[in-house]
């Protein structure tokens, strides 16, 4: 599967639209350029001293729709940063370039107010109101762009006649270009204008994809670092039908890699070398290689990306730590002197197109004893102990996605939320406890599900029982599923223990269990031989404990579960501490005679064992959650 990360909204700023500028000092206005026609909305920015509120008005919303604003502008801040204007950033206290207002009242009004920070005095910026309206409803409404030069007192009125260029200058030649940046005059900038699609919009403000064509992108999501210092990490690479391939990163905090940065041909007679055990990821979350300019590849960091998430429609690919697999592009991918239909993803943060690969420690480039590839973020990292790696295709075009963003990747969940992608929600993200699409059913002080649709009031936790109690540890779930095959004989017993499904070579998806008591009491099963709960399994040649636990695999896009899963039962019983204090340093009561889980123990079934799987034969590719 393949997809690209892109930026959305920022052509929204690239109109080319001569705001007024605000005569007098100390000051910043801003009103629409005509009146909106009907259907569209109508923003209005007020106030906005340096370090004083800025408030954003929007009316003529739907009542309860979400409405944003995009943003650009030549100023410094936390962020957003934008590409599209060199890296530079109006501070609006959030890391995406849509600053989400509020929802609209009744009256179709939404309004918020930020602090605008005291550096931007003398830099314009330009907005423009969106709507979200229902979800998945595209060629939502859209304000004028409003654009406004932000002064301080320090500022003097020109001369009668006189008018000030977007830049703040009196009698400036500066002026907007059509990506919405102040150029020319005293900003030492020139106009955005190469158009290599042909779109009528810069490609340095352009929404799609340079050149149109099929993209793939490879997540590196959450992963950790083998040494379990920093992170975990979050980071992309996004590879074009015509050659050109971008890094992002998205989450790097702590940051403590010393990682390798760029790109190589076979044995490194050709390459280029960004960073070497160096913070320069931190410094440029950003970077695009445009392989139309010049005979190698050209770094660029002003083309505009958004973080478009391939968690939930991507697929995984189950590395395990130092792994690697061969993915198909979809497309002819033509690098320096090659030209490629697949890729070699490895967990270490680098795709290579031929043989050697690489390890894990990482090295300077160039390397003669290896093949070419793409160092996105060259590390030790291991998805054995957290994170995983996903693969997504776009096929060629730039369709909007239910979040606006074209070529995006977020999509309707069951509940007919907008999820993924751009969004930052989970799919599901409005279901309860209970399973109900916007319910208020939720979690009480003692763990369990209570209000919304189930009946049952909440218990106080000194309220809450004593006794056994039970729990999955989630980290060794998540950390030890890996895709493998079994080839199960005519003969076999596994069939009719519900452990696969059939006969033949088997798909499945295996992954570990531990399962701990954290109650106040041991879970004393006693003898099997003795009670009528436990069933002889001649596969394994002892007692099981019947439905000891029960696998099922959710679809994440459609809430539906599977009707593949497995029931499996065991031999129950104490393999190690899990809790200190619980269990006062000791876990050696119960074994498969005496079964049972001491208060503060655990007991564990490796993905090793024999039905310690889902068989996921015939199951098509998609984004699932294992319960």
């Amino acid at each position: 599967m393949t997809r690209v990360a892109v930026c959305w909204m920022l052509v929204a700023c690239g109109v080319g639209v001569e705001a007024p500028l605000p005569s007098a000092p100390a000051q910043v206005t801003g009103s629409v350029a005509q009146a909106p026609p009907p259907g569209t909305l109508e923003l209005e920015v007020v106030g906005g001293l340096p370090g004083e509120l800025m408030t954003f008005v929007v009316r003529g919303a739907l009542a309860g729709s979400r409405v944003g604003v995009a943003v650009s502008g030549e100023g410094v801040g936390a962020g957003p940063c934008i590409p599209a204007l060199d890296g530079l950033c109006f501070d609006l206290a959030s890391p995406i370039h849509r600053l989400f207002v509020r929802r609209a009242n009744a009256s179709g009004m939404a309004e918020r107010a930020l602090t605008v920070p005291p550096d931007m005095a003398g830099r314009p910026a330009c907005f423009q109101a969106m709507e979200e309206g229902d979800p998945g409803v595209s060629g939502a409404a859209k304000s004028d762009v409003v654009c406004v030069m932000i002064l301080d007192g320090s500022d003097v009125d020109c001369d009668p006649g006189v008018v000030r260029d977007c830049a703040g200058v009196c009698g400036g030649s500066a002026g907007y270009d059509e990506c919405g940046r102040c150029v020319g005059g005293s900003t030492g900038l020139v106009p955005a204008t190469e158009d290599r699609d042909l779109d009528g919009i810069p490609d340095l403000c352009d929404a799609c994809n340079p050149d149109g064509g099929a993209r793939m992108v490879v997540q590196w999501d959450a992963v950790n670092h083998y040494s379990a210092g920093g992170g975990p990490y979050t980071f992309q690479a996004v590879l074009h039908e015509n050659g050109d391939f971008s890094y992002s990163y998205m989450n790097l905090e702590p940051y403590e890699l010393t990682a390798t940065i760029g790109y190589q041909s076979v044995g490194g007679e050709t390459f280029v070398s960004l960073a070497h055990h160096s913070e320069y990821p931190v410094d440029y979350p950003h970077v695009y290689f445009d392989a139309t300019v010049g005979g190698l590849p050209a770094v660029e960091y002003v083309y505009p990306m958004e973080w478009n998430d391939i968690r939930y429609t991507g697929g995984p690919l189950g590395l395990a730590d130092d792994g690697n697999l061969v993915v198909d592009l979809g497309f002819t991918f033509p690098f320096l002197e090659g030209a490629h239909e697949e890729v070699t993803v490895l967990s270490n943060g680098v795709l290579q197109f031929e043989e050697p690969l690489v390890g894990y420690e990482d090295v300077e480039l160039p390397l003669e004893d290896a093949g070419s590839g793409l160092f996105v973020l060259w590390d030790d990292f291991n998805p054995d102990t957290g994170g995983e790696i996903y693969v997504q295709s776009l096929a060629e075009g730039c369709a909007q996605d239910c979040a606006g963003m074209y070529g995006g990747t977020a999509v309707l969940d069951a509940c007919d939320v907008c999820s993924g992608g751009v969004t930052g929600l989970a799919p599901g993200s409005t279901l309860d406890c209970a399973g109900e699409c916007g319910g208020e059913a939720y979690r009480d002080d003692c763990g369990a599900c209570v209000g919304g649709t189930t009946g049952l009031e909440p218990t106080l936790e000194e309220d809450c029982p004593t006794g056994v109690d039970l729990v999955v540890d989630e980290p060794t779930l998540r950390g030890e599923v890996f895709v493998d095959y079994v080839d199960v004989g005519e003969d076999s017993c596994l069939v009719d223990e519900g452990c696969v499904r059939d006969v033949g070579l088997r798909r499945v998806l295996r992954f570990s269990t531990m399962i701990a008591n954290m109650g106040t009491m041991d879970l004393a099963m006693g003898d099997p031989v003795e009670s009528d709960l436990w069933y002889f399994d001649s596969c394994h040649g002892h007692y099981h404990f019947d439905s000891y636990a029960r696998y099922d695999l959710r679809n994440l896009e459609t809430g539906e579960i599977l009707p593949i899963g497995a029931k499996t039962g065991f031999c129950v019983m104490d393999l190690g501490i899990y809790d200190e204090d619980l269990s006062g340093g000791t876990c050696t009561w119960y074994n498969c005679s005496n079964q049972g889980i001491s208060s503060g123990c655990y007991d564990i079934y490796h993905n090793s064992l024999q039905c310690q799987w889902i068989d996921i034969t015939g199951v098509p590719d998609g984004s699932y959650q294992v319960e």
